[in-house]
């Protein structure tokens, strides 16, 4: 698919995928979503906020990975809450076991009663290290 360009209610995903001969997908997304309340009553579920990522799928020595780099605003999912949250990761065989390497960050996490002002995780396979 190239020039792929969804758009609902204000939410745009965008981007180039291609599948190759292996069964595996290269391109890349990147998704819109200044307002998720719209989108998220499509999968009916309830939620508001923002989110902006970029996606880029690799195809290579018959793994799939990605790399994804996102960040997300003033987000709420049912009881949940985050007021700011980035991501970035690198996701290595998707499709047998997956193994993350990458960091993340959110602020003003609200969930099942308890609060978090700051929250920071870390993987890193090669190292065999993950810090929460």
């Amino acid at each position: 698919m190239s020039d792929l360009d969804f758009q609902a209610a204000g939410t745009r995903l965008t981007g180039t995928l291609t599948r190759g001969s292996d069964g595996l997908t290269n391109g890349s997304l990147k998704l819109m979503a200044p307002d998720v309340s719209v989108a998220a009553a499509l999968l009916l579920a309830e939620a508001q906020g923002a989110i902006n990522a970029d996606i880029t799928l690799v195809g290579a020595d018959g793994q799939q990975n990605a790399n994804v780099v996102a960040n997300a605003k003033e987000l709420v999912f049912n009881d949940i809450r985050v007021g700011s949250a980035d991501i970035s990761a690198q996701l290595s065989d998707l499709l047998g076991v997956p193994v993350i390497n990458g960091s993340a960050k959110a602020q003003s996490v609200s969930a099942a009663g308890v609060d978090v002002d700051q929250a920071q995780c870390n993987s890193d396979p090669d190292r065999h290290y993950n810090r929460i």
